[in-house]
């Protein structure tokens, strides 16, 4: 949107976009009580706060060099895990799901979010690039603070002068992916993506007994996270 009309107009069209999902919020009204509309309501609100702070940690890590693996997650939580935690909720709410059965779906949502964001990154760098695309240098060339990035900013000298270059070539971000992966940071990234993933699926368990909507949705889960490596 900013890059064809311009950041004016980009932020004009985003906030008609939160006004049209607060507005069919409000037309649940002929399928849900308002105890139900509100607490959506509220929902929405909170989570376009923690997308807020998110967006506002990414932009602030742009120039900065000691992002920190715990700073880097905090990021993630409101950017993506909050999103998914929040959209999920919803759907729960609106069905005769109990108040535990919500939590664990708001919980499966936000873990799905976290491994999400890990797998994202981690394709940015090792993905295939018929699948994707684009180059996997993309992340590196575009100095894109990313799970893989923040390790290898914390943990290697030579990567951390490299990456303080006024422009990263294509041949600097080879170099530089082979350190990540020697360093270990392409299985710490693999392993993350797991843990978020098993959390999610142990909470999405947890919800309810097997059934053909638990298996949809863990399909459709399970398709967002094995794409191709």
């Amino acid at each position: 949107m900013w890059k064809k009309w311009g950041v004016a107009q980009a932020i004009n069209t985003g906030d008609l976009m939160f006004s049209i999902a607060n507005l069919a919020v409000h037309r649940l009204d002929a399928h849900f009580d308002s105890m139900v509309i509100n607490r959506a309501s509220q929902i929405i609100l909170e989570t376009c706060i923690l997308l807020t702070q998110g967006q506002y940690w990414d932009i602030a890590y742009e120039n900065q060099m000691d992002v920190t693996i715990e700073q880097y997650w905090t990021m993630v939580e409101g950017k993506t895990g909050a999103l998914l935690g929040a959209s999920c909720e919803l759907g729960a709410l609106c069905s005769p799901a109990t108040p535990e059965q919500r939590r664990l779906f708001k919980t499966f949502g936000f873990q799905l979010g976290m491994a999400f964001q890990a797998i994202d990154d981690y394709l940015g760098i090792w993905g295939d690039p018929a699948k994707l695309g684009k180059s996997v240098e993309s992340d590196l060339i575009s100095k894109k603070k990313t799970l893989p990035v923040v390790f290898g900013l914390q943990s290697i000298p030579r990567f951390s002068e490299l990456w303080m270059q006024s422009k990263i070539n294509a041949e600097d971000a080879c170099e530089m992916a082979r350190m990540l992966e020697v360093v270990g940071a392409k299985d710490y990234v693999l392993a993350q993506a797991k843990r978020h993933t098993d959390n999610a699926f142990k909470a999405l368990h947890a919800a309810g007994k097997n059934n053909e909507a638990r298996e949809a949705i863990q399909s459709l889960a399970s398709g967002l996270l094995k794409r191709d490596y």
